[in-house]
Formats: C-alpha cells, structure tokens, sequence
C-alpha cells in the first residue's frame, strides 16, 4: 500500500468532484516556500485544501516541519494516514486537520475511512499565500493598487509584503486562488530570483 496507489484513491474516490469541477484545480505535488515544502495534493477553488498521504512506507519525521507549512497557507487539510501511524500522527498534527485512515481493502485494495472530519483554519497567514504568487504576479497586482517604478524593483519578500500591506487577507486568499487556477504550464514558470 504505497503512496502512488493511497494518491489515485483520493482521487478517484475522495475529491473525484473536484476533478468534475471547472472552478477547481487539482495539483498533485505543489511547492510551497519557494520549494522548502511540497504538498501532496493541493485543491484550489475559492479557497485552498491540502491533503498529505503518509503511506506505509513513510515515517513521519517530516510531519511536523510539514504541518507548520501547511497550516500558514490551507484553509482545510487531511492526513491521509496508514493505520499503523494513526495514533502517532494525531499527536503531531492540530485538532482541525481532518483524517482519513488507508487499509488494505479486500483483494488488495485501498479501503479509505474517515476518522476526523476536517475544519476551517482561522490562522491562514496571507504573507505565506502571497509566496504562491509568481514576481511577475506579484508586480502586476501592485500595479493595479497604484505601486511604480522602483517600488517595484524590490526583492521578492519586500514585494509580498507590499501586498500584504495593500490588500486584506480575503483578497490576497481569492487572488492567489485565481492566479494559481489561470496558470498555463504552471510547473514552468520562470526562474527563482
């Protein structure tokens, strides 16, 4: 019961809806933190869901490092956990992750059980939604809230925090969400600065 066979039954099972949605976007593998951290899949419509899959060949010494990545930028999250690491995990992760159990299933499925329903996260924290945006992303919605010149030849971090200074957490949540969703070859984006 590996990770590649845990990720295609949610999937197919768990966020198949989202799949059928032309609002939503479903990324297996998003970068977060220029790279620092990645998730394995992200759901993105109005607002972002994460869900982390913690096979049988995994061990959770990431998790923790993991979870404070995560809870900065998803508004709901699920633990998508081996058995054998249920307990141990529900001592890592907060109360408001939801988690969903993998087992084997008759003749070698995946059987997927939901433990503990996921809840909202009051703490998104919009400077770390805004890392989602690319600098060009960034220069052209500063722009658009009356930002020039050499404001905008700052570094990165001085330009997301611009925008956290410009705009309300709300607003920066349905940019990011729209910026991500309207992508073409999302995975090529330009180079890091």
């Amino acid at each position: 019961m590996n990770d590649a066979r845990i990720r295609q039954a949610l999937h197919s099972r768990v966020i198949r809806h989202h799949h059928r949605s032309q609002n939503t976007l479903v990324i297996d593998e998003l970068g977060l933190y220029h790279g620092q951290s990645r998730i394995d899949i992200a759901v993105i419509n109005g607002k972002l869901s994460g869900y982390e899959i913690k096979s049988e060949s995994d061990n959770l010494s990431r998790l923790p490092a993991q979870a404070n990545y995560y809870n900065s930028i998803f508004g709901k999250l699920t633990l998508v956990v081996a058995n054998k690491f249920l307990q141990q995990s529900l001592d890592i992760i907060p109360d408001w992750w939801g988690v969903i159990v993998a087992k084997r299933g008759t003749r070698d499925g995946i059987h997927l059980e939901r433990v503990r329903p996921d809840s909202r996260n009051n703490n998104v924290d919009p400077y770390s939604l805004a890392m989602l945006l690319w600098r060009n992303e960034v220069i052209k919605l500063l722009q658009s809230v009356g930002y020039t010149g050499q404001q905008l030849r700052q570094p990165r971090k001085r330009l997301y925090s611009h925008l956290v200074d410009a705009l309300n957490p709300a607003e920066i949540q349905s940019i990011v969400c729209v910026a991500l969703k309207s992508r073409e070859n999302w995975r090529y984006h330009e180079p890091p600065l």
